[in-house]
């Protein structure tokens, strides 16, 4: 519109030639009035060019400098502000810019007040679709509500069926491992009757073993008592032997001493014999002795059988010793034989039973570890297998829950998704209807704008007489963009306020993230950090609060986990076994456990005192 009312513009020569300064600078090309202020400094011909010809015509210049160059005719139309007229097209052009000013004033007055009509009219119809939007989320919200209300009730419903459930699958469980309990404590009595037995009858064996031994023992010494007293008796015997043979050889010696003497008084008879012969013969005898050598005296017979008499009886006492002699040899040997061999059966006999003793012994301990092996292993695989049954039936437990809940929370996704589908159909379909209605709308509006322009060009021939009514327009325009603006200044406060709540609000929000935060590290807490038995395995596991659910073996070093625990540290997967390794309440405050008997006592103690005094910080 500005462009064509410029180039509808008139102006007198004498007006043009006012603007000859740099700073208002007009000139005139092809009766066209240009205003190059704005321009002149940037002409590549520079500037004094243009300012010689500030306020004349330049149409000769113009051609002469730049001929049928395109450049300056594409740059020019911009600074065209009107052209040059007599005073006569001066003055209709002025009272037709006068026109056209007032038209397009009532124009824009019109389309001011039809702008204002349509910004009133869809201000009322966005305040009534926000009413209806209102209206609609209240009772969306009234809806979500009671629908929220219903799956509260209902997840109360299914709460209470849960935690009956629950209750009555604790109640079984509880029935299942209080039955469980008491077979497994049957079982355990059972097996330790058995264990009982097994050592009564292992002790009974045993004793009956050393009873055995015992009674071999007692037969052993018994046996050797009568190999003792045999061989006593033997000895006794032997002396008596002894005796009998000292008291034959006495009475032999005794005999052999009494036979010399009667040998010698069997002799001196004959002797005595002799020398009465020798008497009765010496006076025969006696000269012929005398004259011959002397010659040896003849024995008479009695003499010849005194003396082999007396060597027969010589002969017959060496004999009988030498006899008497190897008698008591072969006696001896054949005692001393006879005890050698009856000696070596004893002692064999008796190393035989006690070896074979032994051995039923060293049998019947081995049958009997191996029976106590069996049964510890019996007893053990069963438990595992009892531990294996327990663990899948809670694993089964375990993952019907989790089904059931999945189902349930599938169940309400499925209802949540339905029914945010339909609100958004519903929504849609709204939004079609007040589409449609709008498009109905804007082919009304534009009838009554074609209506209206229809009476603005029969209107356009009173524009005379409408001028006051269009200054006045103006004026109201000019008023209403002053109300304009301020409503825009109040919604820019209004926006202001609102970013200025929501700062408030994320600030708040933060102030209180950071606090929640800050308590979180502030609240007492305790972590353990434990190591399975191979050494492969370290759990970090933080309590809470207390009881921590974890019993400890302190008879050695490292402490381990006493039994299976419960609550964090059963979560975590630590077992019974699990050695502690270290405690505190965060990286900077950790004190290990001991890991050897070689460490001081002090690091148990310190390592306990702590961990005692952050279980004390804990809440119950």
């Amino acid at each position: 519109v500005t462009h064509l009312i410029a180039m509808a513009a008139l102006f007198r020569a004498t007006e043009v030639a006012k603007h000859n300064l740099p700073t208002d600078l007009w000139i005139i090309i092809d009766s066209k009035v240009y205003d190059i202020t704005s321009w002149h400094a940037f002409h590549p011909g520079g500037s004094d060019l243009l300012l010689k010809y500030g306020g004349l015509d330049a149409t000769g210049a113009q051609m002469q400098a730049h001929g049928a160059l395109k450049k300056p005719y594409s740059i020019m139309p911009k600074y065209c502000i009107g052209r040059l007229g007599t005073e006569e097209e001066v003055k209709k052009a002025d009272l037709a810019a006068a026109e056209q000013i007032a038209a397009v004033a009532h124009q824009k007055t019109l389309a001011h007040e039809e702008q204002i009509a349509a910004e009133s009219k869809k201000r009322a119809e966005e305040e009534a679709l926000q009413k209806k939007r209102a209206e609609e989320e209240v009772k969306l919200k009234n809806d979500l509500e009671a629908a929220k209300k219903k799956a509260a009730e209902e997840a109360a419903r299914q709460k209470r069926a849960d935690d009956q459930a629950k209750k009555k699958a604790d109640e079984e469980a509880a029935k299942s491992r209080i039955a469980e309990e008491e077979r497994a404590k049957k079982k355990a009595e059972e097996e330790a009757s058995k264990k009982k037995q097994a050592e009564e009858k292992a002790k009974k064996q045993k004793e009956e073993e050393a009873r055995k031994q015992k009674e071999a023992e007692a037969k052993q010494k018994k046996e050797e008592e009568a190999m003792k007293k045999t061989q006593a008796a033997d000895q006794a015997k032997k002396a008596a032997e002894e005796n009998a043979l000292k008291t034959k050889q006495t009475e032999e010696q005794a005999k052999k001493k009494t036979q010399p003497k009667k040998v010698a008084a069997k002799t001196n008879d004959i002797k005595n014999t002799q020398t009465s012969e020798s008497a009765q013969h010496n006076g025969v005898a006696g000269t012929a002795a005398a004259a011959d050598e002397p010659a040896k005296p003849s024995q008479s017979p009695r003499q010849a059988d005194a003396t082999a008499d007396q060597d027969s009886c010589v002969k017959f006492l060496a004999d009988r010793a030498a006899a008497a002699k190897a008698e008591k040899d072969r006696i001896e040997k054949d005692q001393k034989a006879a005890a050698e061999k009856l000696l070596a059966e004893k002692m064999m006999a008796s190393k035989e039973i006690a070896a074979q003793i032994k051995q039923a012994a060293e049998e019947r301990l081995k049958a009997l570890e191996q029976e106590k092996i069996e049964t510890e292993s019996k007893r053990r695989q069963e438990a595992l297998e009892q531990e294996r049954i327990d663990a899948e039936r809670r694993q089964r437990q375990e993952t019907e829950d989790v089904e059931r809940r999945r189902r349930q929370g599938a169940e309400e996704s499925e209802k949540t998704r339905r029914a945010e589908e339909a609100e958004r159909k519903r929504r849609q379909e709204a939004e079609d209807a007040d589409l449609k209605r709008r498009q109905e709308q804007a082919l009304l509006e534009k009838r009554e704008a074609e209506q209206a322009l229809l009476e603005m060009k029969a209107a356009a021939e009173k524009a005379n007489a409408e001028k006051e009514a269009a200054i006045k327009a103006m004026a109201e325009m000019r008023i209403a963009a002053e109300k304009a603006e301020k409503d825009r200044q109040a919604a820019e406060r209004k926006s202001a306020e609102a970013e200025r709540l929501r700062a408030e609000i994320e600030k708040k929000v933060a102030a209180e993230r950071e606090a929640a935060l800050a308590a979180e590290r502030n609240r007492p807490k305790l972590i353990i950090v434990f190591g399975s038995p191979d050494g492969k395995v370290n759990k970090q596991v933080t309590f809470s609060k207390r009881p921590l659910g974890v019993s400890c073996r302190m008879d050695n070093i490292p402490i381990t986990v006493g039994q299976d625990p419960t609550g964090a540290a059963e979560l975590a997967g630590v077992k019974e076994g699990w050695s502690l390794l270290s405690v505190g309440s965060g990286p900077h405050d950790m004190k290990n456990f001991p890991k050897s008997q070689a460490e001081p006592y002090s690091v148990v103690q310190e390592a306990l005192q702590h961990l005692g005094a952050l279980t004390r910080q804990l809440p119950t």
